[in-house]
């Protein structure tokens, strides 16, 4: 967004100064109470009414800045920033057809303006059309070969596209163009974190900051990095150094949060505290911070932990409503089509052989990846997300076309997904806990997939969700006892439902003997999916494969069973989710 405009009348140039001084101090209240009051007498201020638009955006109302924002751009038709802000408040609005055209129009006028022609590409790439961001992107790149954000942006719609050769030549236009540009340092790294290399990842983190030492989101980055390779020393030294700088910095403070122990803890609840109360704090970094501070008064024994718990899911779940009925629809569209007996034409038997381990949340998929990952012959991608988009899109074309599953069109695109480096291995994992909303497509698939499903103790599962932020919309049922439980509910029915389709090729782990007879569990997981015995898969904690979950602490320890019933004692705080859950579904709980 940008600041600086015309030159403002005198008459109200000492309120909008003051209003520009709040702003940059981060007192939004204050400057958008100078802003309006100021707007009042000159209603149709251009500069006036961008700066109240600012404000909003700052405090994370895109919404309400628009009117602002248009305000601006008819009163004064040539004031770029009026029309730069419009187009990005309604990106940020998710009306990306709206700034697109903004952005375009605008272009009429200033045709070789860098962010114009950047928003013009970004607007379809956040509106979901890769293909159309990529045209424009190439457009803007014609008129500025070397702008390294437009290069960037190239790339990230090359790599939606699943043209990944594509992508990563685009990535290294951009560090050509701008080698000490920490975004796009940052952006590439993303991208080989999302292709499963993270060493690679984390090399190109290590090269920015060579160039930009102080760079807080290399740092942050560099951190999350060092974190997900079970260097803790070395993430606690990246957060502290992040802090120097910006010693509110939400993020540095939530990282530690989860990291150190003993009188560090102790030295971090007041910064953090101190952060949580600064003015202008946004409201995603006000839930961030809330769950930090739980977690401290958890290790600490300083406040009550329950209580800032409850109070930091509450928040959570008022930014990310959880709607049960939307999941439940989605359900019947990805079933509708195996409950209907659509005939859906089966793959050939295809290499390399995938695992898929599902599950709830916190179930322990991570921890059963991390025993397979130890096998020299197998790799994992993590949590992958290139089920969950195939298996929507042919829901989506039976829903509306009535064309069944493509077993081999499905498994050969997603075998194309694929980084190079994982199509030569015999067995890949893919531990996503979600594709137990895909397993009919997955078996349909892949005829020699194997399936380890990990069943956890429910109550368990939920006071691990109640701890910890996902903050990911699929993930809004975590927030609240009724909303884990309307979702574990349907987690049930959906196994329940692919069971009786495909009972032969499901294979059940239970949590607790994995960590209660962590040898002879693992040999059954290495027999379940074709591979032959290895040592080393007692010892998963000693792997360097990277763990991007919130299991990143538990699984770099010795396995251990200090997670199984830490339900008990807390029945009370619990009977909302274990009154809500089915008893025909999940018997044992109504047993107990």
């Amino acid at each position: 967004m940008q600041r600086t405009t015309n030159s403002i009348p005198s008459a109200f140039e000492l309120q909008a100064q003051k209003a520009v001084t709040a702003l940059n101090q981060g007192r939004h209240a204050a400057a958008l109470k100078t802003a309006r009051a100021a707007l009042k007498k000159y209603p149709r201020d251009a500069y006036l009414s961008n700066l109240a638009g600012l404000v909003l955006i700052e405090t994370g109302d895109a919404r309400a800045a628009v009117p602002y924002f248009l305000t601006a751009r008819q009163s004064d038709p040539v004031m770029i920033e009026a029309a730069q802000n419009l187009a990005q408040a309604l990106i940020l609005c998710a009306e990306t057809d709206k700034a697109a055209q903004v952005a375009q129009k605008a272009l009429a006028q200033w045709p070789r303006d860098p962010q114009l022609l950047y928003l013009a590409a970004s607007a379809p790439f956040e509106g979901a059309d890769p293909a159309t961001a990529l045209v424009a992107a190439d457009t803007g790149l014609v008129h500025l070969p070397q702008n390294a954000a437009l290069h960037n942006l190239r790339a990230r719609a090359l790599d939606r596209l699943g043209r990944t050769a594509e992508a990563e030549l685009a990535f290294e236009q951009a560090i050509v163009a701008a080698p000490k540009d920490p975004e796009v340092r940052r952006t590439f790294a993303g991208f080989l974190v999302a292709t499963s290399r993270a060493h690679a990842a984390l090399a190109q983190v290590k090269v920015g900051l060579a160039a930009a030492p102080d760079s807080a989101a290399l740092l942050l980055d560099q951190a999350s990095l060092q974190q997900q390779f079970g260097d803790t020393d070395a993430a606690i030294a990246s957060y502290r150094q992040v802090l120097v700088h910006a010693p509110d910095n939400p993020m540095a403070l939530n990282g530690l949060a989860y990291l150190v122990r003993g009188p560090a803890a102790q030295d971090l609840c007041a910064p953090l505290a101190k952060a949580l109360r600064a003015p202008g704090q946004t409201r995603d970094m006000k839930i961030v911070l809330s769950f930090a501070q739980a977690r401290l008064a958890e290790i600490t024994h300083a406040g009550d932990a329950a209580e800032k718990l409850s109070k930091a899911n509450s928040l959570a779940a008022k930014a990310m409503p959880y709607d049960p009925r939307t999941e439940a629809a989605e359900q019947d569209m990805l079933l509708a089509p195996f409950v209907a007996g659509a005939a859906c034409p089966m793959a050939q038997d295809n290499m390399p052989r995938p695992i898929f381990i599902v599950g709830l949340l916190r179930s322990g998929t991570t921890l059963a990846e991390q025993v397979l990952a130890r096998h020299s012959d197998a790799i994992t991608l993590g949590e992958w997300p290139k089920a969950g988009e195939l298996t929507s899109a042919q829901a989506r074309a039976f829903a509306d076309h009535g064309t069944a599953p493509d077993g081999a069109a499905f498994a050969a695109a997603y075998l194309a997904s694929l980084p190079p480096h994982h199509r030569n291995i015999t067995h890949v994992i893919d531990k996503m806990p979600d594709n137990f909303r895909a397993l009919g497509y997955l078996l349909n698939a892949f005829p020699s997939a194997v399936v380890i499903e990990m069943q956890r103790d429910p109550r368990d599962v939920a006071m691990s969700m109640w701890r910890d932020l996902f903050p990911v919309l699929r993930h809004a049922h975590t927030n609240s006892w009724a909303g884990m439980a309307a979702h574990m509910n349907l987690y049930a029915r959906f196994m329940q439902r692919w069971r009786g389709q495909f009972a032969q090729r499901i294979h059940t782990i239970a949590y607790g003997d994995l960590v209660t007879d962590m040898e002879q569990t693992a040999r059954r997981l290495a027999d379940l999916c074709g591979l032959e015995w290895q040592a080393a898969m007692r010892h998963p904690d000693q792997g360097d494969t990277p763990v991007m979950t919130a299991s990143v602490q538990q699984v770099r320890q010795p396995v251990h069973t200090r997670s199984l019933n830490k339900w008990r004692g807390k029945e009370a705080m619990l009977a909302p989710l274990t009154t809500a859950l089915d008893p025909i579904l999940w018997p044992q709980i109504a047993k107990d």
